[in-house]
């Protein structure tokens, strides 16, 4: 049996303490978010001046040039443009971005681009079960919706592309002052803002 020394035990704790404190998935920065590029990236300033460069951990958005990638990018701009972040350092990509679950208070903002459908889960690096089921029910939420769309609609369809053309000559979100609501989903969400017209 192996009887160590206090002075040996001691040491050894510390150095479980000082791996544990040091391992990247504990490590957290913080600042003020100053440049959007896409759905999933961002810049951020931290209170020292130095410009991060942060890819959200664990999900996927359309690129910019990607149908519907500007939509990705504008609702994150929505979510923390101009806003204090905290980021929990999961890893460095080969780009030298630091890769991170981004929160803001109790706000998990990785989350919420699933749950709005506006990313997808990227299980290839992140195993998350909730995660999973986030991106499901969007999924399923978003054909719901438009399944309804579908068989509720009896006109033709240039006369849906006339309706169109005549509503985006007016301003939609400009006029009213648009809050996401999570208790309504995102869906319902955005159906409350397009009644809002009428």
């Amino acid at each position: 049996m192996l009887i160590l020394a206090p002075n040996s035990i001691m040491r050894h704790l510390l150095i479980v303490f000082l791996l544990f404190v040091a391992s990247p998935s504990f490590c957290q920065l913080s600042g003020k978010v100053v440049a959007i590029s896409d759905g999933d990236t961002f810049t951020l300033l931290t209170a020292s001046k130095k410009q991060v460069k942060i890819r959200l951990y664990g999900i996927d958005c359309p690129e910019s040039k990607q149908d519907f990638g500007n939509v990705a990018k504008k609702f994150l701009s929505g979510l923390i443009f101009n806003k204090a972040v905290n980021v929990k350092e999961m890893n460095t990509d080969r780009y030298g971005r630091t890769i991170g679950i981004v929160s803001i208070g109790s706000i998990n903002i990785n989350e919420m681009l699933l749950s709005a459908g506006m990313a997808w889960h990227y299980r290839k690096y992140d195993k998350s079960k909730k995660w999973d089921m986030l991106e499901e029910t969007s999924q399923k939420e978003q054909e719901r919706v438009m399944g309804k769309f579908k068989s509720n609609c009896s006109v033709g369809i240039s006369a849906i592309q006339k309706s169109c053309s005549q509503m985006m000559q007016q301003p939609l979100i400009d006029e009213v002052p648009y809050q996401f609501d999570s208790s309504k989903g995102p869906i319902k969400s955005i159906l409350a803002l397009i009644h809002l017209r009428d």
